[in-house]
């Protein structure tokens, strides 16, 4: 947890440009990692659908129902980016390459938690009660690929709590700033005391509140969408003087 959180720190203080390029490094080791670790996890699973259904039910859920967590995953993911993905998307100058990066990396991260799903359902027998269910698998597998494993998710956990403490940080300071370097370290420090809740438990009660809240940040681009649709009045009158 120290040393994550030392990390974190270090990469907050670094501009927008670097952050982007760390993170992207560590994206595509994990994906082909959980992505052989899940098909191989088929193979070795011996229980029936009827069982492993039965056993999935009764795990610790996020939301009450499987529909609701569908909504509340993405809203999550935008909720504790958004503020990055704002600042990469106003600073490409390429819109057409944006928008197709922005569709590429959602259908991305769409097969990355399908695939993660996937791969724990197979095995839920097994790794029911673990906080880390794809670290258990891969160690139960093999002790090298374990390892390997613990790299991938040190990575992911890294990936996103770069993401979520720029957005914290950014909403109260201006990025790329003395100041802003200064309030990364405080909320660093303040994301680490957080750690001694307990993983399922801080997941379990941050997940979907974040999620919620990336609602509203959904119906509030839906309404700019639609004003941005309107016609402008001064356009308007524009085109008939001429």
């Amino acid at each position: 947890y120290v040393a994550l959180t030392v990390i974190v720190i270090i990469t907050l203080t670094l501009n927008l440009d670097k952050i982007i390029t760390i993170i992207s490094w560590i994206t595509p080791y994990a994906f082909i990692l959980i992505i052989g670790l899940t098909i191989y996890s088929l193979f070795i699973s011996d229980t029936n659908i009827a069982e492993l259904d039965q056993i999935a039910s009764s795990q610790l859920s996020a939301s009450p129902n499987w529909i609701l967590s569908t909504f509340l995953h993405p809203s999550f993911n935008v909720s504790i980016a958004f503020a990055v993905l704002a600042m990469i998307g106003a600073t490409e100058k390429d819109k057409k390459a944006a928008k197709h990066g922005a569709i590429i990396g959602g259908v991305a991260l769409g097969l990355i938690a399908v695939i993660i799903n996937i791969g724990v359902y197979a095995n839920i027998d097994k790794l029911q009660g673990s906080e880390l269910p794809m670290l258990q698998l891969a160690s139960d597998i093999n002790p090298i690929i374990g390892v390997m494993m613990a790299i991938a998710l040190f990575g992911m956990i890294f990936s996103t709590s770069v993401p979520c403490f720029y957005t914290f940080t950014a909403r109260f300071v201006t990025a790329d700033t003395k100041k802003f370097k200064i309030a990364a370290i405080f909320s660093g420090i303040f994301g680490f005391t957080l750690n001694f809740v307990g993983f399922t438990g801080l997941v379990n009660t941050v997940y979907p509140m974040l999620g919620y809240m990336g609602f509203l940040i959904f119906i509030a681009m839906f309404v700019y969408l639609l004003k941005s649709k309107e016609p402008k009045p001064h356009l308007e009158l524009e085109e008939n003087t001429q």
